[in-house]
């Protein structure tokens, strides 16, 4: 959403240098699926973080995404400083 598709990767590796400073936990792929491989912060202790979040996680390491995905409200994509038209593209996709 902040106007770099395809950059999972990067964002992993934010999360991961951020350490405890940002919620890492609460991020999981776009299917819903936890993937972290990092041996110091696991999956099962992503699913544990989440849990205590109020998240509810499968035996499989899945979020429903339908409940648990964060659609930003309009004034909040504003602040991001992001071109009017991939606004409006997320807009639409998320029907915001």
């Amino acid at each position: 959403m902040v106007g770099i598709p395809r950059a999972a990767i990067q964002v992993g590796w934010v999360l991961h240098e951020s350490g405890d400073k940002v919620p890492w936990w609460r991020v999981v792929n776009k299917k819903g699926r936890i993937s972290t491989t990092c041996l110091e912060h696991d999956a099962n202790m992503q699913k544990v973080l989440l849990e205590q979040d109020g998240v509810e996680v499968s035996d499989k390491l899945m979020v429903d995404m339908c409940i648990y995905r964060f659609i930003p409200e309009e004034n909040f994509l504003d602040k991001l400083n992001l071109d009017d038209e991939y606004i409006q593209m997320l807009m639409d996709k998320y029907g915001i």
